[in-house]
């Protein structure tokens, strides 16, 4: 009786080790073969422009069109429809992508500005995901495309896996990582303001096949990369969630409200600006029969 009892303890224990052990989940995004993914992705953003200084340079702002303090909103979609094949004699996976995008709508003090076409739009790519789950373009189709904007777009396709990079350890259920990623911002007329966003990403739990994830973020200048032609200071913070489907090993959806103040001294004109965006991107995933 007394051995009977001890092996339902022992049976209990390693019970309550396995559970514990299948709460944490090694995660990493990658493609896989003969799927479609189709994704929407969403973007909104107000910025608030104040500016101060000498009448002259004022002047000459409000005969550009912007006022000492000046709201620009904006507004973008962006589709596209991934489709991948079987994996080749290298373990490649081919891959062609098809955009469509609407024009990026830009309002000023509440008045209709313009309607951008968005560079993205009727482009379609061709490449390759090597064995290490890197995207390689091979080719970009679309009209009048030039080098530029061809080198910017192979850029940015090819780094999609490194936006959220997960640890190499099994993450568990209120755990949390962290990712800084260094952002450039163009600035007409002084030097580009190159900040750092730190992200920290926690583990909330699982439903079913899925993994909830929320996320905050923190910006700071980079004092490293910033020069001395102007004082600028920079903060802000961002709060979101995503979720990755465990089966798929893909992020199937990813959320972020983002606030970051500047402030730029230029001597003779200061300027404050405060931007909220918001970012959405969904992607279903479907099997392609073979």
């Amino acid at each position: 009786m007394k051995n009977y009892k001890l092996a339902i303890i022992l049976l209990s224990q390693l019970i309550s080790i396995s559970s514990s052990a299948q709460d944490k989940v090694n995660f990493k995004v990658r493609h896989k073969p003969n799927r479609t993914y189709i994704s929407v992705q969403d973007n909104q953003s107000t910025l608030t422009l104040t500016f101060s200084g000498e009448s002259s340079i004022i002047s000459e702002l409000k005969s550009n069109g912007l006022s000492e303090k000046t709201i620009i909103e904006e507004k973008s979609k962006v589709s596209s429809i991934t489709k991948t094949g079987s994996f080749n004699d290298k373990k490649e996976i081919p891959f062609s992508i098809d955009f469509k995008a609407e024009p990026t709508f830009q309002m000023i003090n509440g008045k209709f500005h313009d309607a951008r076409p968005n560079p993205m739009s009727n482009m379609k790519i061709k490449g390759k995901v090597d064995s290490n789950s890197k995207l390689k373009i091979n080719s970009i189709e679309r009209k009048d495309l030039n080098n530029e904007l061809k080198a910017i777009i192979e850029k940015s396709l090819e780094s999609l896996h490194s936006q959220i990079k997960f640890p190499d350890m099994p993450i568990g259920i209120g755990e949390s990582f962290t990712q800084e990623t260094p952002l450039t911002i163009p600035m007409a007329g002084v030097a580009a303001i190159n900040i750092i966003i730190t992200t920290e990403y926690k583990l909330l739990g699982f439903k079913k096949d899925l993994a909830l994830f929320s996320s905050k973020q923190k910006i700071k200048l980079n004092m490293e990369a910033e020069e001395d032609e102007a004082e600028i200071t920079a903060s802000g913070e961002g709060q979101g969630k995503f979720i990755y489907q465990m089966s798929e090993h893909f992020i199937t959806l990813q959320k972020t409200d983002i606030t970051m103040n500047l402030s730029i001294d230029l001597g003779k004109l200061q300027i404050k600006s405060n931007n909220k965006a918001t970012s959405r991107l969904e992607t279903k995933i479907k099997q392609i029969s073979r």
